[in-house]
């Protein structure tokens, strides 16, 4: 998958991302990065796919949180003004994080969207 074709992808979301609005606040996206990253069998490094979704999420303006598999411990940074990039750590998965950001969302009031095609996430959050 090109670059373009993830942003392609990625401006899918658009008319959940509309809907959310409508509702008067901006929704919070978590992003399923292994998930995303083996749709293209790998060939998109997690560093290709952090910068690309960094300028996606700056253009749309769209708070955006991309969480990753391992790492040696849990950890979370900003890229750039509308992304953060989490590594589960060596305990958990990136689906368990997930799950926990959305409930964090959630419980803080949030509209959150998580972009995943993982039919056993889905059934988490």
């Amino acid at each position: 998958m090109s670059l373009l074709a993830l942003t392609l992808a990625l401006i899918g979301v658009a008319p959940l991302v509309s809907h959310l609005r409508g509702s008067g606040s901006t929704p919070l996206l978590l992003v399923d990065g292994n998930n995303l990253r083996g749709a293209t069998v790998f060939a998109l490094s997690q560093e290709a796919l952090a910068s690309e979704l960094a300028r996606w999420a700056a253009a749309a303006e769209l708070p955006c949180v991309l969480v990753l598999d391992h790492g040696t411990e849990q950890r979370c940074w900003p890229l750039g003004d509308f992304l953060s990039v989490t590594l589960a750590g060596p305990a958990q998965s990136a689906d368990d994080a997930l799950v926990r950001d959305t409930n964090w969302a959630l419980r803080a009031g949030l509209d959150v969207a998580v972009f995943t095609s993982d039919r056993g996430l889905t059934s988490r959050v």
